[in-house]
């Protein structure tokens, strides 16, 4: 497996749909969902819950008790099976060739890490980085 996409959430359940949709709309298919429930008292775990029933080959979910981000981070970590880790966070949302994107730059440059740019948007409009 090439990726592993790694998705920590906590009370996230206005934004995740659109952020595991986005990364299900990918064109690059060689991946894996990691989506870590870090004790949500929303409805983030059923929604998780729901995706993985729904697409069972990609995605999964570990339903833990809340411990930050760090250590849920860590944990998406040790479940992972890809040979390259993506971190996204679960109140934002990719572009739909993100994948097919750093594929081509780990085959042309052969790197430790890749870097990509973002855009900062809210309700649908782009923002300004601050820098």
């Amino acid at each position: 497996m090439f990726f592993s996409i790694l998705v920590p959430v906590y009370n996230t359940s206005e934004y995740l749909p659109e952020c595991i949709d986005s990364i299900l709309s990918q064109s690059f298919k060689d991946y894996e969902v990691i989506l870590i429930d870090d004790g949500s008292t929303d409805s983030s775990g059923a929604i998780c819950g729901y995706y993985a029933k729904r697409y069972p080959d990609t995605v999964r979910v570990i339903h833990k008790e809340n411990e930050g981000l760090l250590l849920t981070r860590r944990r998406g970590f040790k479940e992972a099976k890809g040979d390259w880790f993506i971190c996204v966070d679960s109140d934002d949302f990719v572009s739909g060739n993100l994948l097919e994107s750093v594929a081509s730059a780990v085959k042309r440059f052969s790197p430790d890490m890749v870097m990509y740019n973002y855009e900062y948007v809210i309700g649908g409009e782009k923002k300004e980085i601050q820098k």
